[in-house]
């Protein structure tokens, strides 16, 4: 079916609805109000008052709860295991850590001064992986 057939098709039911003579419905015309038999109307019964509302219960003290930091880095070990969870958290990419290294004079962490662990592991955990 082509659609100018479809067209034509329209066109003429179209023109069965106009020419009908059945009138056309106004749909902005407000609707009649329903029919009513004249049956006694019942006396309206009161509905009691909603029952009293009770008051909140008072809140209580939020608790401070203590955030778990990183251990403090005391001594080599204690800075190599800290740079291998760095490690994996940087998907096996070395390179950012042995940057920090070189930065610090050091090719390993044997060569860091102990002050220097606290600052080496805060730049490598800066790192974005």
């Amino acid at each position: 079916m082509t659609i100018e057939s479809s067209l034509e098709r329209i066109a003429i039911a179209l023109e069965k609805l106009v020419n009908n003579s059945n009138p056309v419905k106004d749909t902005n015309a407000k609707p009649a109000p329903p029919k009513t038999e004249n049956k006694k109307e019942e006396p309206k019964k009161e509905t009691p008052p909603p029952p009293p509302v009770k008051s909140m219960p008072e809140e209580k003290e939020l608790k401070s709860v203590e955030v778990p930091t990183a251990p403090e880095i005391k001594s080599p070990e204690d800075l190599n295991a800290a740079l291998v969870n760095e490690f994996q958290r940087l998907k096996g990419n070395r390179e950012p850590i042995d940057m920090v290294l070189r930065k610090y004079g050091a090719q390993n962490v044997s060569q860091l001064k102990p002050e220097q662990y606290d600052t080496v592991i805060k730049e490598v955990r800066s790192i974005n992986g």
